[in-house]
C-alpha cells in the first residue's frame, strides 16, 4: 500500500475510533463542498468547533495564524475539520488545563503557569525575512520553563523535503550550529541535507527532519534564556486494538517513533542543545478524542513502545 493509501486508511481507523458506537459522533462526519468529504467534520459540527474556540478564546489565533486552518482552500474543506488534523487534536488535548499534564510529568513539582496556553506560534528566525519562520502548534510557560509543541495525527505518510534553505542561516547569529561541525549535513549549495550520514535514520522516514531544523531554530532565537525551553513532540495515534489490526500501518508508525527518538537522543544534538533546549516524545493512546491530555491517555514515548509490546 503506498503512503496515499496508508494516510486514508489511518485517517479512517482515527474516525472509527472517535466514533465507537456513538450515532451522534457518526453523525458529526461529511463536510459538503462539491463533494462530500466523509473524514471531515461536516459544516454544523464545524459552527460548534468555532463556537468552543471563540469561548476558550483561542479562535483569533487560528483566523490569524500562517496554516490558515479553518478556511477552505479551493476544492478542500478547512483543514483543521479532518479527522486527522494535528492542529485540532492540538487544541482539544491542551485546551482548558490538558496543557498541564506535560509540565507536571516534567517538572514532577508544585507546577506554577506564568503564561496561559496560546496555539499557533510563529518564531522568526531572521529579522526582515518573514519566509524564515518557524511554525509550532501551541506554546505556554511556567517559572521554571516554556514549552513549545509540534503535534501530528497523520504527517507519518507524508513525504518530506529533506534540505533547508540557506535563508534559514545567518552566521553572525549563530542559530544552528557551525557548519564545519556538522559537515556532513550540508550540500556544496549551503542547504542542510537529510542524510543517514547527518542524523542516522533513513531517507524515507516519517520523520520531518527539515522542520525539525527550523523548529530549533525558531526556538533558539526566540527562546526565554531565564528558563528552560522544552520542545514536545506529541503524536495522536489510534487505539491499541485498532493499531494492531493494521500491520502495515503499525509497522510505519513505530518506525517513525524509533526515528523520532533517535533525532532526540542524539548525542550530536545533545552536545549544541542540552543546555539549551529538551526533547520529548509524548503518545496519546486512544485516538482522536475530545478529552484532555491526562495521565490516562498519554505517555511518553518509550513506555508507549512497551505497552504496545514492541521489542528493541
Amino acid at each position: 500500500m503506498n503512503k496515499k493509501d496508508l494516510k486514508k486508511k489511518y485517517d479512517e481507523i482515527l474516525k472509527k475510533d472517535y466514533i465507537g458506537n456513538d450515532d451522534i459522533k457518526a453523525s458529526y462526519f461529511g463536510y459538503e463542498i462539491h463533494k462530500n468529504y466523509t473524514n471531515y467534520f461536516n459544516k454544523e459540527k464545524s459552527k460548534e468547533i468555532k463556537n468552543e474556540l471563540e469561548k476558550s478564546g483561542h479562535l483569533k489565533e487560528y483566523e490569524s495564524g500562517s496554516g490558515q486552518e479553518l478556511k477552505e482552500k479551493g476544492s478542500m474543506p478547512p483543514k483543521f475539520l479532518s479527522i486527522g488534523s494535528s492542529s485540532s487534536f492540538c487544541f482539544f488535548s491542551l485546551r482548558n488545563d490538558g496543557y498541564k499534564y506535560f509540565a507536571r510529568k516534567i517538572e514532577e513539582d508544585n507546577v506554577e503557569i506564568s503564561e496561559q496556553i496560546h496555539f499557533e506560534k510563529d518564531l522568526n528566525i531572521i529579522s526582515g525575512n518573514k519566509g524564515a519562520t518557524a511554525h509550532l502548534d501551541a506554546y505556554f510557560k511556567t517559572k521554571k520553563s516554556e514549552y513549545f509543541f509540534e503535534c501530528k495525527c497523520h504527517e507519518f505518510f507524508d513525504t518530506h523535503k529533506k534540505a533547508l534553505s540557506e535563508r534559514y542561516f545567518d552566521k553572525k547569529l549563530n542559530l544552528f550550529v557551525g557548519k564545519d561541525e556538522f559537515k556532513d549535513w550540508f550540500t556544496s549549495k549551503g542547504y542542510i541535507k537529510f542524510e543517514t550520514s547527518g542524523v542516522g535514520i533513513e531517507e524515507n522516514s516519517g520523520f520531518d527532519f527539515k522542520q525539525f531544523c527550523a523548529h530549533l531554530m525558531g526556538i533558539e532565537k526566540n527562546r526565554n534564556k531565564n528558563l528552560t525551553s522544552h520542545l514536545i513532540y506529541y503524536y495522536c495515534l489510534p487505539k491499541k486494538d485498532s493499531l494492531v489490526k493494521e500491520s502495515e500501518i503499525e509497522k510505519n508508525i513505530v518506525h517513525t517513533i524509533k526515528d523520532t527518538l533517535k533525532i532526540l537522543n542524539s548525542e550530536k544534538l545533545k552536545k549544541h542543545f542540552v543546555e539549551k533546549i529538551k526533547f520529548h516524545l509524548f503518545i496519546r493512546i486512544d485516538g482522536r478524542t475530545e478529552e484532555v491530555s491526562n495521565d490516562k491517555n498519554t505517555m511518553p514515548a518509550d513506555e508507549y513502545l512497551k505497552y504496545l509490546g514492541v521489542k528493541d
